[in-house]
């Protein structure tokens, strides 16, 4: 006696181009306010955007190890993750720019 097969697996459709990163994580204030800073110039006036000094110091080695409280790992986390998302969009606005120069 056969078994029945069951019905194939339905996987939600998802859409390739769902919402950027500056929507998903909600960086459009952040955007906003560089844009105040530099004065609509380059952009390169305010290149750490939140303040944490990431990128500075002593020849690359970290000031401070891993918190051990969760919350401030979590912190830094989305910190990072944001100005990399930030940074990826200048660099990107600044291609485009040359691009239309040429």
């Amino acid at each position: 006696m056969r078994t029945p097969t069951p019905p194939p697996r339905t996987h939600p459709t998802i859409d390739p181009r769902g919402p950027d990163l500056i929507t998903r994580y909600k960086l459009q204030d952040k955007i906003a306010e560089q844009q105040r800073r530099s004065g609509g110039g380059d952009g390169q006036d305010g290149q750490d955007g939140d303040g944490s000094g990431s990128g500075s110091g002593s020849g690359g080695t970290k000031a401070k190890a891993w918190s051990s409280n969760k919350e401030e790992r979590q912190s830094l986390l989305q910190r990072r993750r944001d100005q990399m998302i930030l940074d990826a969009r200048r660099k990107m606005e600044a291609k485009i720019a040359a691009e239309k120069a040429v």
